[in-house]
């Protein structure tokens, strides 16, 4: 089973990604939220997470994934989009972790659902 780990700051969603200096401990947090969550269904047996990740988290925060995750690397916000939408449409199962300020967390499980993906928490209602 194929569990997407979404992580909107780690995973290169921050619209403020230019004041990532100020936004450096949500960096820091979203990286270990998804480090945390996929490292542990990662020692699942047939559970496969795959994690996105921005290539410019390296410099606010060390994210070691376990052996067993699938690491898809993004470097826009343009291709955080499209890497999200092809991820959830495939994965079995979405988790997602995003703030709900500026409906960033129903947008996204809205558009989980829209391309046929299921999600593995709450739905938008």
């Amino acid at each position: 089973m194929e569990v997407l780990v979404y992580e909107f700051f780690s995973s290169g969603g921050s619209c403020r990604w230019e004041q990532r200096e100020q936004n450096a401990s949500l960096l820091t947090e979203g990286a270990a939220m998804v480090t945390a969550v996929a490292n542990d269904l990662a020692r699942l047996e047939n559970v496969h997470p795959v994690v996105m990740l921005d290539r410019r988290l390296d410099q606010f925060a060390r994210v070691e994934l376990h052996q067993g995750c699938q690491l898809t690397w993004v470097d826009s916000s343009r291709t955080e989009q499209q890497t999200f939408d092809r991820l959830a449409a495939a994965a079995d199962w979405t988790i997602l972790v995003a703030p709900e300020w500026d409906d960033i967390l129903l947008n996204r499980a809205k558009r989980c659902l829209d391309l046929g993906g299921r999600l593995l928490g709450p739905g938008p209602e």
